[in-house]
């Protein structure tokens, strides 16, 4: 009998280390698919930062986003959506957010974002304007320097940022 025990007990420890194996190889397969979709997504908002940085139209005499956003930093013309809002009847906001639209990942909210060393801001979005960008799980930044006309140099930083849209971020960054 007690041989018969040390049996049952060796089989019970087989298939206690079995399930937790089994459980573990599942556990870390999710996160592994998990740390794939992050940089999936880390990629994207890359390639959508550059791709918005170099967009380019007729009516803006054929220039980029970026030297369009880097000349209204100049002139001080640059325009930002309020607090609770992400709408804004300007023409260059406008076209902004529709290749934005155009171009963004189905089923995913975005931000667009420019700062200039000036302090001032603009801001394109889709549906959550003032979200806290520390809590974007996709982000992509980049840095210019624009030379304005007057000779004064401008750091502008762009941020890119875009999370399912079934997520709701929060709207402010604590401390």
């Amino acid at each position: 009998m007690k041989g018969q025990a040390s049996m049952i007990d060796i089989l019970l420890l087989g298939l206690f280390i079995s399930i937790v194996l089994v459980g573990g190889s599942v556990f870390i397969g999710k996160e592994e698919l998990r740390a794939q979709r992050g940089r999936e997504e880390a990629v994207y908002a890359q390639a959508q930062l550059i791709s918005a940085l170099n967009y380019r139209m007729a009516a803006w005499n054929n220039r980029t986003a970026s030297e369009m956003i880097g000349a209204k930093f100049c002139d001080k013309t640059i325009k930002t959506v309020s607090e609770t809002s992400c709408a804004l009847n300007d023409p260059f906001y406008l076209e902004m957010h529709k290749m934005l639209n155009r171009t963004g990942r189905t089923n995913y909210n975005y931000i667009f974002y420019a700062e200039s060393s000036g302090n001032q801001t603009f801001t394109v979005c889709n549906r959550q304007p003032t979200v806290c960008a520390k809590h974007i799980p996709a982000i992509a930044t980049t840095q210019m320097t624009v030379v304005c006309p007057d000779g004064k140099q401008l750091g502008i930083m762009y941020m890119h940022g875009l999370w399912p849209d079934w997520q709701t971020m929060p709207l402010t960054c604590e401390s």
